[in-house]
């Protein structure tokens, strides 16, 4: 998490760089494969079943993350989108 509750700088950045250590541990003990293991094992047919269903539950508006963080380096040259 960014941890925007912290108000001292590198405080919060200590905090910030333990909560992606964690993060990272996490990921890797699921590892790279869990998400097409568990398309796979799912029947085709109950798909849009469960799309449905996930679709009435009271978190179906909750949006999962709404930033995205990255240490990869982005392009040199300004980049504009539909004239912004």
């Amino acid at each position: 998490t960014l941890q925007t509750d912290i108000d001292d700088p590198s405080e919060r950045l200590r905090a910030i760089a333990a909560s992606d250590a964690r993060a990272k541990e996490h990921s890797a003990s699921l590892g790279p494969t869990l998400l097409v293991d568990l398309a796979q094992s799912i029947p085709r047919g109950a798909f849009g079943w469960l799309l449905g269903l996930m679709a009435r539950t009271p978190l179906s508006g909750t949006a999962i993350h709404n930033v995205v963080i990255s240490n990869v380096a982005g392009p040199t040259e300004t980049l504009y989108s539909a004239g912004a």
